[in-house]
């Protein structure tokens, strides 16, 4: 899935008047996302970054997450997932999104607001 994903090319296609609705620091695949639940029904979707990461960073961070979502399952409330999204909104109908910094290559956690923020930087 991932190898299929990371060799797709998708072009996000706009109203000619609506052209400032795409963001050009959007990096993340349009191709594939992965989208989980979590136990107290706040949903969860991991995005993979097309930019400057290799499938094995891809492959390395879906293995983060699915280690990740499994402890999630056995250890709730106690788990990583539940601490890392405790400070973002509570407002259930937000998706939390999933992405691998480009420059730690590590699992970063942001709701609605802050994952705008950020890609509008």
């Amino acid at each position: 899935m991932l190898v299929r994903g990371k060799e797709t090319d998708v072009k996000l296609i706009t109203a000619n008047k609506s052209t400032q609705k795409s963001s050009k620091n959007y990096t993340q695949s349009l191709a594939v996302s992965i989208l989980f639940q979590t136990k107290t029904g706040r949903n969860i979707k991991l995005l993979f970054n097309n930019n400057n990461l290799k499938l094995e960073h891809w492959e390395n961070e879906l293995d983060e997450f699915l280690i990740l979502i499994r402890e999630h399952y056995q250890d709730y409330p106690n788990d990583k997932i539940s601490k890392k999204i405790k400070d973002l909104s509570p407002k259930e109908y937000y998706i939390i999104y999933v992405i691998l910094s480009p420059e730690t290559k590590e699992l970063e956690f942001h709701d609605d607001i802050t994952f705008l923020s950020k890609i509008k930087k």
